[in-house]
């Protein structure tokens, strides 16, 4: 039910364009038996003109009924089903950015995660101290300090067209 409410509510106008539509192609039907009704003379094409007459506004009675019901469904029922509207967020697509390597001399794993607690050890083979001057800084820990729990590494980062 909440994919025919869905339905409804995405293609809402269309319908009533197509409803708005037949309509009027079934008034001007109407009109026209109606006129033939009026100068019939004869019994047989009263009848017949009766009959066409009944056949235009039935299905005029037909498409407002299917306009009604269109409103009532996109108006009063799909608020009241939860999964009939769904709420849309915003979400970044990771794989859709293109993302920058680094130099193939710096594509050595900075850290290596463990599962148990011994202590996390890096190793980074860019000369010049571990890290890029003026681009990658780490400030805590210093170069030979040993954190037991690595549970706080504070750097900074400059890196030109990062994002």
């Amino acid at each position: 039910m909440e994919e025919a409410l869905r339905f409804f509510r995405t293609y809402e106008l269309c319908v009533y364009l197509l409803l708005s539509l037949v309509g009027f192609i079934y008034v001007r039907k109407f009109i026209q038996a109606w006129q033939e009704l009026r100068g019939a003379a004869f019994g047989l094409e009263r009848d017949n003109a009766q009959s066409r007459l009944n056949q235009a506004a039935s299905i005029l009675v037909l498409l407002l009924t299917m306009g009604i019901t269109e409103f009532v469904l996109v108006s009063y029922v799909a608020p009241a089903v939860p999964g009939a509207i769904p709420l849309l967020t915003p979400t970044l697509n990771l794989l859709a950015t293109p993302t920058s390597t680094l130099p193939a001399e710096s594509t050595q794993p900075i850290a290596e995660v463990l599962p148990t607690s011994t202590p996390i050890t890096a190793s980074l083979s860019i000369p010049g101290g571990g890290c890029i001057p003026d681009e990658v800084m780490i400030s805590y820990p210093r170069d030979g300090e040993y954190n037991s729990v690595a549970d706080e590494i504070t750097a900074s980062f400059d890196i030109p067209k990062f994002g």
